[in-house]
């Protein structure tokens, strides 16, 4: 039996989430938090992220391999913009890319970097049935190696 470290989803949490805050704040979009109270009716484009693992692996005495699920919808006002949603798109799934985790609030020590290893998929939902949003998702694997 071996032993996971308690802090490792809380730090690539707070990584990743760092890592689209930018996107987000550059663009001009709101990103809530993910598990806190959403706002989202209220804005014109938005997106939200998921995580979904951790799929631990030893692969010997204290060093691991971590996989992770990162999964983003993202949502656009077809009044605002008919090409929002082809423009949200192209520039997250640009976002997917390594990630620099750190130990977030436990010093904030540099972990290592967090890797897509499967291709970034996009899907097109399209128009959400009566309503005037176009939605989508963008999603990958990551991994990353750590040492306990």
């Amino acid at each position: 039996m071996f032993t996971v470290n308690p802090n490792w989803n809380k730090w690539i949490l707070i990584s990743v989430i760092k890592h689209f805050q930018v996107l987000a704040t550059t663009n001009d979009w709101h990103f809530p938090i993910p598990g806190t109270i959403s706002t989202n009716s209220i804005h014109d484009r938005f997106f939200e992220l998921k995580l979904d693992g951790p799929k631990v692996t030893q692969l010997s005495r204290d060093y691991f391999r971590l996989l992770f699920g990162v999964n983003i919808l993202y949502s656009t006002d077809i009044e605002t913009n008919y090409q929002d949603d082809v423009i949200m798109s192209g520039l997250i799934a640009e976002a997917f890319s390594e990630i620099c985790v750190y130990k977030w609030g436990d010093g904030d020590e540099y972990l290592g970097r967090f890797t897509p290893i499967k291709d970034t998929v996009v899907n097109n939902f399209g128009i959400v049935k009566d309503t005037r949003i176009k939605q989508g998702s963008i999603e990958s694997v990551y991994e990353i190696y750590l040492e306990n």
